[in-house]
């Protein structure tokens, strides 16, 4: 309606010009004085000028209006209470349009049919233009009002956004709290299936995620269900979701570094460790942790200071006392992991761990009958505890109890079918036993069940060795070095195959590396003494030799191996003085024998004294022959 009625007063004004202009087509050929006629046309003709100004300024205005409406109109469609103000606002202009209309058409007519009454016609000129001003300002005031009601409007309208806004952000937030609420009941009742039924309590938290994204908790108990089931990859991401949602969560930084430590991903693991720590300056389980990582590690100062410092937290803490035990004991600080294991199980007497522990203290230390004691409470409390059963197994072959040993190692195979130890310590027994078949099984199936365990391919190797198979010990033993780089045995044995098969210079460097590497035995020393007097340098043999009867000189095949290299040197009178002393230790050496009695035939030869001769020949004799008894019995 608005547009409709501005047009019309448009048109109007438009009619008013016309009216005024068709005053001035008065003939011009000739300018008589002005009349007061002629002077109330020009007083006319000025009001219409002003007029005019009055309409483009109310145009102006209307424009401003049009476009305030339209804002509205378009924004403010709902708010059907506005619509009022509106209708004021143009029945204000219209009002006032019509009104300078009306004022416009009534000055004009009365001007026409009272040309000639020109005092009065002054008179009502000079109200008209009173009323028109006073018209004009109060169109001006109405249009201020009009503008001022449009800024009310805009104001109304930036409130009702606000209200539309704040309850838009309620209900969003009253829709988040619904959800929260429901995750956090899926949560509780995960809680109460967690260990009774953990699929459904997975289920459970995934439900609890799902309405809750951030729900740091929900993703941490998920991964630790999935770590559980040995989905070690849907556990890590869980755990870092649960990191993502709440990075300060230090629960989370924890268990993750657990699993990393799991993993034998240790630098992350310490990462880890030491995030939650920084979290958590008291987080006692962090310190328990990284203190068993650090120990692993080598680093046992730090791994001492995470210990004491979870103790110091909290002094009934069991697990920090059990593996501060362990790491003294590690340390030869015998008394202070007894007292550690002491103390554990005065805290919690049934601590089977703790048992274990002390059990494999006592028997490092002689204490065989202390430690059966200790392994058979832990299996009393826990029949199934597979560490002790094998500790036990261990100590039994100590004590020559083979039978019981094999039970034990039988019984940790059944409870724990993936327990390598356990088929690379029953292979030992198995090749003590002399059942190398079943050992080279027990050896086969370690291996299969982790192709990186150290050293089964070592006592493989042995096994083979002994079985004629050298290339398969030589690969065995190569493949135990390649594991284990600083094992001095395996280049040891590596080092006495390589010379059984021609390789000097290779079981030279190998007894060499054996030596460096800290394998200090009699035995290197005299290997490779062996092996220097069988490449003629009976000089650097001597010298190994004797560093090895200086380490034990109860070693007859020591003695043995020197009487051998005076021989060599041609000196067979201090050669016959080592083989009579190595007899003295051990009277059935067969090469004790037969080495005498090629340096009684030296002798002999060389001796032109008869009687002398003969008696030199009879003892080589009697020392051959005693060899030769020697050799039946052996193979009987």
């Amino acid at each position: 309606m608005k547009i409709r009625y501005l047009s019309i007063g448009l048109m109007m004004l438009f009619c008013l010009n016309v009216l005024g202009q068709q005053k001035n087509t008065v003939p011009m050929t000739v300018q008589p004085p002005k009349t007061d006629v002629q002077v109330l046309e020009e007083t006319v003709l000025q009001l219409q000028t002003e007029n005019l100004a009055i309409h483009k300024q109310l145009e102006r205005m209307e424009k401003e209006i049009e476009i305030c409406r339209e804002d509205v109109r378009h924004k403010e469609s709902s708010i059907n209470d506005n619509q009022g103000h509106w209708l004021t606002i143009l029945s204000i202009v219209i009002g006032a349009i019509v009104t300078i209309l009306g004022v416009g058409l009534g000055v004009v007519a009365p001007i026409l049919l009272n040309l000639r009454n020109d005092r009065k016609q002054k008179k009502n000129i000079e109200k008209v233009r009173a009323e028109l001003k006073s018209q004009i300002i109060s169109a001006q005031k109405d249009a201020k009002s009009a503008k001022e009601s449009l800024s009310t409007i805009t104001e109304v309208k930036k409130d009702v956004d606000k209200i539309k806004n704040e309850i838009d952000k309620s209900k969003k937030a009253a829709e988040r709290a619904a959800r929260k609420a429901m995750a956090n009941s899926y949560f509780t009742q995960a809680l109460a299936e967690h260990e009774k039924d953990p699929q459904k309590a997975m289920e459970l938290y995934t439900k609890a995620i799902e309405l809750n994204p951030t729900f740091a908790e929900a993703y941490m108990n998920l991964g630790v269900l999935k770590e559980k089931n040995n989905d070690y990859k849907g556990a890590m991401i869980e755990y870092d979701n649960a990191i993502k949602s709440n990075p300060g969560y230090a629960d989370a930084y924890y268990n993750r570094g657990a699993l990393k430590e799991r993993l034998n991903d240790d630098v992350e693991a310490m990462k880890d460790f030491d995030k939650a720590i920084e979290l958590n300056n008291a987080h006692i389980v962090s310190y328990n942790n990284r203190g068993l990582l650090k120990d692993k590690m080598n680093d046992r100062i730090g791994a001492m200071k995470d210990f004491d410092k979870a103790i110091e937290l909290n002094p009934s803490y069991i697990e920090a006392y059990n593996n501060r035990g362990v790491l003294k004991s590690e340390m030869n600080d015998v008394a202070g992991a007894m007292k550690d294991y002491d103390r554990a199980l005065e805290l919690s007497p049934n601590h089977i761990s703790a048992y274990n522990n002390r059990g494999v203290l006592k028997d490092n230390n002689n204490d065989k009958a202390g430690a059966l004691e200790d392994y058979n409470r832990a299996i009393e409390l826990d029949p199934n505890y597979e560490d002790a059963i094998f500790n036990r197994g261990t100590l039994r072959v100590e004590m020559n109890d083979n039978e019981g040993a094999m039970k034990d190692y039988d019984r940790v195979i059944e409870l724990a079918p993936n327990y390598v130890k356990a088929f690379v310590f029953r292979g030992i027994l198995k090749y003590n036993l002399k059942d190398e078949e079943g050992a080279m099984k027990d050896y086969d199936k370690a291996i299969e069940l982790d192709p990186n365990y150290k050293k089964v391919f070592y006592y493989r190797g042995l096994l083979k060795y002994d079985l004629r198979d050298e290339g398969g010990a030589i690969k065995d033993l190569d493949r135990a070095i390649e594991l284990e780089p600083n094992d001095a045995k395996s280049y040891y044995y590596r080092g006495i195959l390589k010379s059984d098969m021609k390789d000097k210079v290779g079981a030279m460097d190998d007894y060499g590396k054996a030596i460096e590497l800290g394998y200090d035995e009699t035995d290197v020393y005299n290997n490779r003494a062996d092996l220097w007097l069988k490449m003629n340098k009976p000089d650097n043999a001597m010298r190994d030799v004797n560093i090895a009867i200086e380490k034990d000189n109860k070693e007859s095949v020591l003695f043995v191996t020197r009487g051998e290299i005076y021989i060599a040197m041609n000196k067979l009178s201090e050669a016959i003085a080592d083989f009579d002393h190595a007899l003295s230790i051990k009277d059935s050496i067969i090469e004790a024998y037969e080495n005498r009695a090629k340096c009684f035939r030296k002798l002999a030869e060389a001796e032109e004294d008869p009687t002398k001769k003969a008696k030199l020949i009879a003892k080589a004799g009697a020392d051959e022959k005693k060899a030769e008894s020697l050799k039946k019995e052996e193979k009987k």
